[in-house]
Order: C-alpha cells, then structure tokens, then sequence
C-alpha cells in the first residue's frame, strides 16, 4: 500500500518518463514535484523500490524503471 505522497511520487515518475521519453533524474523529480532536498526525493525511491513498485539501476542518473506493479 502507497502513502499519498508515494503515489504523488510514482505518477510523476510515470509522467515525467512519458514527456521526457527516458527516466527523469532526482533532481528532476525534485523540481517538479516542488521537492529542493533530493534526499527527500531518495527516500521516497527507496520506499517504492522497497514495495516493488520501480527499480533502481546504481551508477547512472536516469537509473529509474517502473516495474508495472
């Protein structure tokens, strides 16, 4: 089950994926959710990739995938 501000997160992920036509960064998620600390931004990947909803890719800045959960 997501918090709100996990879905928030996760529908932006999706968007900003669709726009951008590959994963967006931190810092991009950062700016368009309004969110200036990118390890507020961190945690809230690490709880969606913790309940299965996206992967991480360590070692590169677009190393986000959204599994389909």
């Amino acid at each position: 089950m997501l918090t709100e501000r996990q879905r928030i997160v996760l529908e932006e992920v999706a968007r900003l994926t669709e726009s951008l036509g590959w994963p967006p960064t931190i810092r991009e998620i950062g700016e368009s959710l309004g969110i200036s600390s990118t390890n507020g931004v961190r945690q809230h990947l690490k709880a969606l990739e913790q309940k299965g909803y996206l992967i991480r890719e360590p070692g590169t800045a677009r190393g986000i995938r959204l599994t389909g959960e």
